[in-house]
């Protein structure tokens, strides 16, 4: 959690000192292309760091409008969660896939899904603000037009050392003298035997639907254990690889948990560019701004109760087969422990509505089989994951941090949102015929 508030606090600190000026007068077509820009710049500075740079402006532009919620919503979905899709730095979930070995680049494979979607909702959102503006007439002309202009732009290079601290603390994570060689050794022995056995697991599950091909269900007990061997063979070695990397990292121990030296770094980092971008960007600007503190405090409050209660769900869901929620363990897999990809979108994308979705890409990118290598090359599991924990945690408030953070400014600027439920009607009525489209498309 603390690691996790510090890297929202920190872009919310800087992306909240840049302060865009200028007469914008809200209309369908400004509007839209305030979207797409975020869209654009999300997976780059950050879903955090874009939500902050453009809700304001947005705003303000539409300041003089009655109906304004939809554009809130809109760009809850846009810019706090589907731009944010390109690369580790957009989203957290594709972050800690990042730490888990894939690939920095893999993560452009979202591309194909994540293009249609955006220009499926900008063209809706184009038709929504365009029917809504016209029963509102144009917008009052006060004569005054100022030209556009950026201030705080130093806040740009502090968004960009955000960046580089995530970047460096993973790079000097891999450096040798940060772990126990000797621990990390004593594992490698026990995983690639555990790795032999699973091999040989998913060999006996294989071959005995080969042999009883179009009639399992007479042999339902039989098939049951041998999918059993094959999901505990799985647990085993991600166990293992977890334990080994747990007791090898070299760090502060604090109640049972390692905070890696490497992650420190980082955090001390990120809270001295915070610092900075406080000390060196003028009040002027963030009063211009309208910056409090507010959103980032009821962010804070809201997640540490989330962190706290997500974590039965998660053992539970770890537990894996032999949990209270085997059932949803076992919906991903098919007869034959293969990935259903269908379910891993669905199920990734609906426990991410409702958890915090970087935990619930963890529990089933492990579930998948938790190897960095054999994902990317299959890929279209690794991609349902990835979607569905990006694409629907803006399906409530909760489920990406910058959801509740945008909501909570926008009420300061005095609109009302809707209530949890309300907000939920947008996003299932707009969002889910989207992705059954995509579901049908690619998996």
């Amino acid at each position: 959690y603390v690691p996790f508030i510090i890297l929202l606090g920190t872009l919310f600190i800087a992306g909240g000192g840049i302060c865009l000026k200028g007469t914008l007068r809200g209309s369908p077509m400004l509007n839209t292309c305030i979207l797409a820009l975020g869209a654009s710049l999300a997976s780059f500075m950050g879903t955090t760091g874009a939500a902050m740079l453009l809700i304001r402006p947005l705003i303000k532009a539409n300041s003089w409008r009655k109906s304004k919620v939809h554009l809130v919503v809109f760009f809850i979905f846009l810019v706090a969660n589907i731009g944010g899709s390109l690369t580790p730095l957009g989203d957290p979930p594709l972050f800690l896939g990042f730490l888990k070995g894939v690939s920095f680049f893999w993560t452009m494979n979202l591309f194909k899904m994540m293009l249609p979607t955006i220009i499926i909702l900008l063209i809706v959102f184009y038709l929504v603000d365009t029917a809504l503006y016209k029963k509102e007439g144009t917008p009052p002309d006060d004569g005054v037009k100022e030209p556009i202009k950026l201030e705080g732009k130093i806040n740009f290079i502090f968004l960009g050392a955000i960046i580089a601290a995530i970047l460096f603390s993973s790079s000097v994570s891999k450096d040798p003298g940060f772990f126990d060689q000797t621990i990390h050794d004593s594992f490698t022995q026990e995983i690639e035997a555990a790795s032999a056995d699973q091999k040989v697991a998913r060999e006996n599950l294989m071959k005995f639907n080969e042999e009883h091909k179009g009639n399992l269900d007479s042999v339902s007990d039989e098939l049951m254990v041998l999918r059993s061997l094959d999901q505990d063979a799985i647990a085993k070695t991600n166990g293992l690889r977890g334990k080994q990397s747990h007791d090898s990292t070299m760090g502060f121990h604090i109640g049972g948990v390692t905070l890696p030296y490497t992650n420190a770094i980082r955090d001390g980092l990120l809270v001295l560019v915070g610092l900075l971008s406080l000390l060196l960007t003028s009040k002027a600007t963030r009063e211009d701004n309208f910056f409090t503190w507010e959103p980032i405090l009821e962010v804070a409050k809201l997640f540490s109760a989330i962190f706290l209660t997500i974590i039965p769900v998660l053992a539970i869901l770890k537990a894996g087969i032999h949990g209270d929620l085997s059932a949803v363990i076992w919906a991903v897999m098919g007869p034959d422990n293969q990935a259903n990809n269908v379910m891993y979108f669905w199920l990734t994308g609906i426990l991410s509505s409702f958890l915090d979705n970087a935990p619930t890409y963890v529990v089933f990118f492990n579930t998948a089989g938790g190897d960095a290598a054999t994902l990317m090359s299959e890929n279209t599991t690794l991609l349902a994951i990835s979607a569905g924990a990006v694409f629907m945690g803006a399906n409530t408030y909760i489920g990406n941090a910058p959801n509740f953070m945008v909501k909570s400014i926008a009420e300061e600027n005095g609109i009302k949102m809707p209530s949890f439920f309300g907000y939920m009607a947008w996003s299932f009525g707009i969002l889910t015929p989207i992705f059954v489209l995509l579901t049908f498309i690619f998996f």
